[in-house]
Order: C-alpha cells, then sequence, then structure tokens
C-alpha cells in the first residue's frame, strides 16, 4: 500500500505506458492523451487512478467507451480518484485502457513562463516537476513510486521552440499534421520508471557537447557559461561507474533550467535538470551534478517503494556523492563536506524545521492518508541517511562495503523497496559477519526520531580553521573588529566560506557594528557565490541588520531553489517588524514561482503564524 495514492496498483501489471501531450502556451494547458497497456493479476471489475484537476474527454477499453467515475480524495494534495469500468476481467487477461484529457492551467507539476519571465526572453517555456504526487495533474496514472514500466511518449509543441525529456529521442521532430506549425517529438525509455520521473522541458534551447553520451542544453545566452561549469561531468560519471557498474540508461544529457525551479536538481534518467543557480564560474557547487548523476543507480533504477522510504533513494545517493568527491577530491574534501552538511543541513532539519522528537526527523516514517509527502520531505532522508550508510562502512570496511553495494543494485535493479526489503539483503550479505551485525542497533537508526544515535566523528582538520575564525568575529569588542584579519577568508574554499557563516549563525548574534565591518571588510555585497550568500543573509538577518532586508528581498526574487530561499523567508517572517513586507513580497513574487514553492512556504509561513 502507498498512503499517498489511490489507485489499486497491485491488482495489475503495467506493462508499458504511453503518454503524449500538446502543449498550448497561450491557454497554458496540455492536451493530453494516455494509454495503458495493463495485465490483470487477478479478477478485477474497475481500475483506479489518481488525477489532479484534470478536465476528462474520453476514456475507452480496448477501443471501445466506457464509463467511469471521478471522486474528490478528502485532501486537496491528493486530487482525485478516477475509477474506470474493466467489466469482468479475469486473471492473466491482457487490455489496454486510453483516456483523453486536458490539463488545469493551474497543474502542479507544470510551471509555465512567459518569454518575459525566460533569461533571454526569445520564447515561452514549460517544464514539469512531479516529485512526490504531482504526476497525477499532468496525465492519469498510478501515482506511486511503486509502479515502474517502460514508456514511450510524444510532445507535439511550437515550431519555434524544442522538446526535451526523462527518455530518449526517437530520431528527428517531424512536422505534426494535426497540428499546423507544430513539431511532434517521439522518446522512448526502455527502462522501467515510475510516474515522477516522467518529465519534460520545452523552450528555446541551444546545446554543447561534453561528451559523447553527456550534453548540456541551456537558453542561449547560458549555454557556454554551463558547459565550462560542467565540464568535469563525464569525469564524474566515469567515476562512479568504476564503483557502481556500468551506467545503463544510455544519454546522461543536462538542461539548465529557469531560475523558479525549486530544487538544485532533478535526476530525470537521461535529461538531468538542474538550477541555473550552479553556475557559479569556478565550479565550485558542481557536487550537486554528481549526485543527481548517481541517482541513476540509487533512486532510478532501485526506487524507493513509497515516499516513507525516500532515504534508500537520497541517503545512498548522498553518500554515493561524497565517495565521489573523495576519489576526485581526496578523502579530507569527504570528510570535510560530511561534517559541513551534519552542522548547516541535518541539525537545521532537526533542530529548526522539526524538532528533536519530531515523527518526520526518523529515517524510516509512517504516513497515512493525512500526511502529505511534500511536507514531510527534508534533509533527513539526504544527511541521517547518509550518516547511517557511513557508519555501516567504517564497521564493515570500504572495499567489503563496496562489493555489497554492486549486489544491492544487481539484486534490485529495475524494482521498488521497502526498508524492510533492505535490511533482509544486508543481512543476509553480510551475514558471515555475524560479530558486527550484532553491534548494529538497526531499530535506533531506522526508527528513532532526532540526531543519528551515533556521531560519525568526522576528521576536522578542514573546520578548525573556520572555527577558529568564526571566533575571532564572535568573541572580538566591537571597537576592535576592524583590527581582525582577512587573509584567513579569503584562502577558503567556498565550503570552507560557507562553514564559517554557518557557524557564525549557529552562534549568538552579532552586534549591528560587526554585521557591518564583516560586510565591508570581507566584500559581501559582491559575493557571487549563491551558496555563501545565502548563508552571509542569515547570519545578518538573525542580528535584525536593516541594511541587509531589501537584499534579502532581491535574493528571494532572483533564485526558486527551496534551499536557497526557504529559510531566508522564515527568517524574514520571524523579524516581527518585515513579517507584513514579508508576506507582500511573497504575495506579488508568486506568479513568478514554481507551485511546490508556493504550497511549502506558504505551510512554513502559516506554521510561523500559528506559533
Amino acid at each position: 500500500m502507498d498512503p499517498a495514492s489511490c489507485s489499486n496498483f497491485d491488482d495489475f501489471e503495467l506493462v508499458h505506458l504511453k503518454p503524449s501531450w500538446v502543449v498550448r502556451f497561450e491557454e497554458k494547458v496540455l492536451e493530453g492523451k494516455i494509454e495503458f497497456e495493463l495485465k490483470a493479476k487477478k479478477d478485477v471489475e474497475k481500475l483506479l487512478l489518481d488525477m489532479s484537476g484534470l478536465n476528462l474527454n474520453k476514456v475507452t477499453l480496448d477501443g471501445d467507451e466506457t464509463t467511469y467515475e471521478v471522486e474528490d480524495q478528502p485532501m486537496e494534495i491528493f486530487g482525485q480518484q478516477l475509477t474506470v469500468h474493466l467489466g469482468q476481467k479475469k486473471r492473466g487477461d491482457e487490455f489496454k485502457v486510453q483516456i483523453k484529457f486536458t490539463t488545469s492551467h493551474t497543474a502542479t507539476a507544470a510551471q509555465w513562463l512567459d518569454k518575459n519571465q525566460t533569461k533571454d526572453r526569445l520564447q515561452p517555456q514549460v517544464f514539469t516537476y512531479s516529485q512526490p504526487i504531482a504526476a497525477r495533474s499532468v496525465m492519469p496514472c498510478m501515482d506511486t513510486p511503486f509502479v515502474k514500466c517502460p514508456i514511450t511518449a510524444k510532445l507535439s509543441v511550437p515550431e519555434y521552440v524544442v522538446a526535451l525529456m526523462s527518455a530518449v529521442q526517437k530520431g528527428e521532430a517531424v512536422k505534426d499534421p494535426q497540428n499546423p506549425g507544430y513539431m511532434l517529438y517521439e522518446f522512448e525509455q526502455k527502462i522501467p520508471i515510475p510516474s515522477y520521473l516522467v518529465a519534460f522541458i520545452v523552450g528555446k534551447f541551444d546545446s554543447r557537447d561534453i561528451s559523447d553520451r553527456i550534453r548540456v542544453w541551456a537558453e542561449p545566452s547560458l549555454v557556454d557559461a554551463a558547459a565550462y561549469e560542467f565540464a568535469e561531468s563525464e569525469k564524474q560519471l566515469q567515476t562512479a561507474e568504476k564503483i557502481l557498474g556500468d551506467y545503463v540508461w544510455g544519454r546522461c544529457d543536462m538542461v539548465v533550467l529557469p531560475p523558479s525551479f525549486p530544487l538544485g536538481g532533478m535526476e530525470n534518467p537521461c535529461m538531468i535538470f538542474l538550477t541555473p543557480s550552479l553556475i557559479a564560474g569556478d565550479r565550485s557547487l558542481i557536487c550537486l551534478v554528481a549526485h543527481e548523476q548517481i541517482h541513476a543507480w540509487f533512486g532510478n533504477l532501485v526506487t524507493n517503494a513509497t515516499w516513507e522510504h525516500e532515504w534508500l533513494n537520497e541517503g545512498f545517493t548522498t553518500y554515493m556523492e561524497r565517495r565521489i568527491g573523495a576519489l576526485m577530491y581526496g578523502e579530507a574534501d569527504r570528510q570535510f563536506c560530511g561534517l559541513q552538511n551534519w552542522t548547516s543541513q541535518l541539525k537545521v532539519a532537526v533542530y529548526e524545521q522539526f524538532h528533536p522528537t519530531h515523527e518526520l526527523t526518523k529515517l524510516v516514517q509512517v504516513h497515512d492518508r493525512s500526511t502529505d509527502p511534500n511536507k514531510a520531505f527534508s534533509n533527513i532522508y539526504y544527511e541521517k541517511g547518509q550518516v547511517f550508510l557511513y557508519y555501516l562502512e567504517r564497521l564493515f570496511g570500504i572495499e567489503e562495503f563496496d562489493k555489497y553495494l554492486r549486489d544491492y543494485i544487481q539484486t534490485f535493479s529495475r524494482k521498488s523497496i521497502n526498508s524492510q526489503d533492505w535490511k533482509d539483503h544486508f543481512m543476509k550479505f553480510f551475514a558471515h559477519k555475524k560479530e558486527i551485525l550484532d553491534k548494529i542497533d538497526f531499530d535506533l537508526w531506522m526508527y528513532s526520531p532526532g540526531m543519528p544515535p551515533i556521531d560519525p566523528e568526522y576528521d576536522d582538520s578542514f573546520q578548525k580553521d573556520c572555527v577558529e575564525y568564526c571566533k575571532l568575529w564572535v568573541q572580538a569588542e566591537d571597537s576592535k573588529a576592524q583590527e581582525i584579519e582577512t587573509d584567513t577568508f579569503k584562502s577558503f574554499t567556498p565550503y570552507q566560506k560557507e562553514e564559517f557563516f554557518n557557524l557564525l549563525r549557529q552562534d549568538k548574534a552579532l552586534s549591528i557594528h560587526k554585521i557591518q565591518v564583516l560586510t565591508n571588510k570581507l566584500d559581501l555585497k559582491n559575493e557571487h557565490n549563491c551558496e555563501i550568500r545565502h548563508h552571509w543573509i542569515r547570519v545578518c538577518l538573525k542580528a535584525h541588520w536593516d541594511e541587509i532586508v531589501p537584499i534579502a528581498h532581491n535574493f528571494l526574487l532572483k533564485y526558486g531553489r527551496m534551499k536557497l530561499t526557504r529559510y531566508v523567508y522564515r527568517d524574514l517572517f520571524d523579524w516581527a517588524e518585515q513579517r507584513e513586507k514579508t508576506e507582500k513580497l511573497f504575495k506579488d513574487n508568486m506568479p513568478y514561482m514554481h507551485p511546490m514553492a508556493i504550497r511549502i512556504i506558504a505551510f512554513d509561513m502559516s506554521e510561523a503564524g500559528a506559533a
């Protein structure tokens, strides 16, 4: 059972899925058709599907019209349940259901941008992002990661734009005979994928080849900068293959999305989505590209069966991302990344986003029909998951652990699993190491809230300089702040600069005088690395420095990535004198924001208001 889906997916084998859409920019809707090739696992009379806000035009069963009903779900986020009447289907029967529909212009998976909302202002864009449960807003489906199948898709788009998708394009686009002035693209994904990985983007893009299997797409003015920034992506992918085995998806292309994209990246197979905020000019943020590439194994090949077990996607991927960093830049880099994210991400999730006894700080969670997976989402899955795997690696040794990882992938490739499946396989693989297994309290790690039960004790040699430099600013008297040297800060790597500001924010608020001196001496108003700028803004907001408010506002207008914006909105909203202005800023910015970001930030504000 998946509490986030009302489909009866256990009753069927979904053999093949064939979605197609016509993109209508003027109306901001998708005209769609989807065909399900199904095989009954038992005697069954109904097919239940997830949908949200779709206008249904026609439903057929093996070519003949059939009856159906649509019923609202108790929570709006889950949309509606579509019931398709099948007659009397026997176990083993194979049949096809086809549904014609039109999306709502407010479909949560789709964001429409007028050309003036794009970077180059050349043509409009639309892209879809469906994780975790938004695919139902752009197609009726079994909207659960438990169900995976091959996909053949078609996209009909105006001839002045191109279509890209999480699949391999078949041949060249051709004129669409049904829609004059439109080009028809066909895509094929032979490897089974779940609904949340069905994604596309349509707009004006150019491309540059990184290697024979990686191409980066971006708006024309950005494409060369993107190609430079992500030039090491082939090397990263090859490094992952050395540990995890062959990359099986064929293409590993990337496309740079508009600034409103709410995440750093999305691991769509064959076509990774990336935020433009990664383009810093110095390749300092490319670890996120490696993260999305590694999802090709953890998440896309081996998939969490429901969102309660998302650590199987994100924890494994984050763990391996750090391993790739160690192989490319040295073990000290991995140790510092682990330590930095322990303080800046995991502690923030446990102590600020939730609290140490909150159910959603458990690694393995229990959701029900009242749980919105969007609101349950946090860095718990990433950081608590990777700390668990790091702990296990240290117990068994890295060579044995790598053998386990390869066996895990081979065993569960193209399947969806839960945490008990993972544990059973882990125990079986290491059965010959019973004395070590007996030391592991799996229940404590998997089902207890709060921080991990064991401190990973990362090597802190890279952090020590950050700690000491932080102490200089915290402990100095205001009259002495101007004397603090800046050479240490200038020698820091970008990650060390982030950690320095994170440590500053977690200490007592600096005086306004120190904030002014810090900003001027370190030339922070001219800092272009969005991650560093984000941490600096939060330090200043904690101090209630009035001059940072317009800078923070501009930051929120420039970036849509929730990692960068969510806590800045929170900090502004928690500042009583800024609450009204923050509400207005949010309201005015909503037309330029992704629907998922709007929903989550609105929830944060309502929670803060209630408190």
